[in-house]
Parts: C-alpha cells; structure tokens; sequence
C-alpha cells in the first residue's frame, strides 16, 4: 500500500465509525481514475464521503499520483514541515486518537491533505523557493540574533505562516512582513513598559525598529539586491505589482530548480 492508500484507509476507517450508513454522500459521475490495487482509493474515486471536502480528495490524489509527501505519526512541528517543504515536500498526519489534538485525528488528516493540495497547485515552484529562502533564513545567526527580542506571538505567527500556510509566494512574503511589522510594535511596548496600541498608524519609532527586523531578516534570507528591493516594496496593500512579479519571478526559478528532479521521477 503506498502513502495515499494509507491515508485513505485511515480517513475511510474514521468516516466509517462516525456513520456507518451515512458516510457515503453521492457518487461520483464521472469517477476518478484510480491506481489499482487500492481499495481504499478506488471509494473515493466512486463515492463522495460525509465530512471530507473535496479539496482534501485533491490532495488524497496528488499524492496518489506521485506528489512527494510523508506519513507523520504524531503532530509534526512546524520547523518540521518548513523543511519538507523547502524541499518540495508536504506531510500528512495519520494520529492515533491519544496523539490527536482534541482526539480527532479524521479532522488533523483533511487539513493535512488540503495543505498538500494547496502546495501542490499551481504555486507549487514559487512555494518552494520561498520556504526554502526561509528554512536557511531562519537558520541564520543573522536572524538568529535580531529575533531573540521578539515574543512568542512572534514565533507562533512565523510558524503559521512558515507551515499551516499555501499560496503564492508573495502573498505567503506580504503575510509574513505584517507580522514582523506587529512583532515590532510589541517590541517597542515592551521596551517602553506599555500595552501596544490594538491598531492605527505606526509611529515613527515603530517603524524604525520594524525597519531594522526587516533589514535583518532580508539580509538573512541572500536576496540579490535587485530582488530585495522588490521585497521592501512588496506589501498586502498589492501596491507595487511589478515588484511583486520580480520577487515571485525569483522565487519561481529558485523552487523550479529544487523540484526539477521531484517532476522528472
């Protein structure tokens, strides 16, 4: 049995405990092509089941048909999956009940399986060039050394973004720098021995110290100059689309040619 069997055993057994009668919503017209000799693959490529949206079927068949994944048997950290994914990987948790957030282990492995849709779309290149700039980033004593201020808010919205976050790569970049732009408002409160506003504009000293993370974290992560410029002018407001382009440009070759043996197999 190979990985995607596994899973879609393991999520069939689950769905099946939760209604025996019921799990079973339609069929599919038409069904999915299905490797054989997978039994539990093939009611999938049948039947839409009660509690597993279609995106985690996406997932379930990317793998199936070769994406690159891994079985985690407990909760993986997200130092973890960045790792996998800088290297065009993605995992999949199949928990037993005890090791299951909350017990519910179904629930751990469709979001696993979305994530791996999500990552296996079409910004699956640009992905792995981000996460893998990031992976050696964070690794960095550079970054090491500018993060050692930061609070566990901070460490917590990294690993969000670092792990339980797909998309393109400039919307994963502008994510990440609104939340070092929070973690540096935090800093600066503390610093000061005060709450931090809940919003409104930064200040000029705010700014200042979220200048210097931000330094920091581009110096961190190699960017050749033409392509950090693009970073600092790349923001959620979308104001800068040509920026935006060269640093998903780069992002793109970066991650093509980590994955270009993973698309050739």
């Amino acid at each position: 049995m190979n990985g995607a069997g596994a899973a879609a055993e393991y999520i069939l057994r689950a769905v099946r405990e939760r209604g025996t009668r019921t799990f079973r919503q339609a069929p599919r017209r038409p069904a999915l092509e299905c490797p054989e000799g997978e039994p539990a693959l093939r009611v999938f490529a049948e039947h839409k089941l009660r509690g597993v949206p279609e995106l985690a079927v996406s997932g379930l068949w990317h793998w199936a048909r070769g994406f690159p994944a891994e079985i985690a048997t407990r909760v993986p950290g997200p130092d973890h999956v960045l790792e996998l994914q800088a290297r065009g990987r993605r995992v999949v948790s199949l928990l037993r009940p005890e090791l299951a957030p909350n017990g519910d282990g179904l629930s751990f492995a469709v979001h696993d399986l979305c994530h791996l849709a999500k990552f296996a779309g079409p910004h699956y290149r640009e992905q792995v060039g981000f996460f893998r700039t990031l992976f050696q980033a964070f690794r960095s004593t550079c970054w090491a050394a500018a993060e050692a201020g930061l609070d566990a808010g901070w460490l917590a919205d990294r690993g969000a973004v670092s792990a339980d976050m797909n998309g393109s790569s400039v919307f994963l970049f502008a994510v990440l720098k609104m939340k070092l732009k929070m973690a540096a408002r935090r800093q600066l409160a503390r610093r000061e021995g005060r709450e931090p506003p809940s919003g409104g504009k930064f200040s000029a000293s705010e700014q200042a110290v979220f200048d210097e993370l931000s330094a920091a974290l581009l110096e961190s992560m190699r960017l050749p100059p033409a392509v950090r410029a693009a970073a600092l002018s790349t923001s959620a407001r979308r104001d800068a689309p040509e920026q935006a382009g060269v640093l998903a440009r780069y992002f793109e070759d970066l991650g093509g040619a980590i994955v270009a043996p993973i698309l050739k197999a």
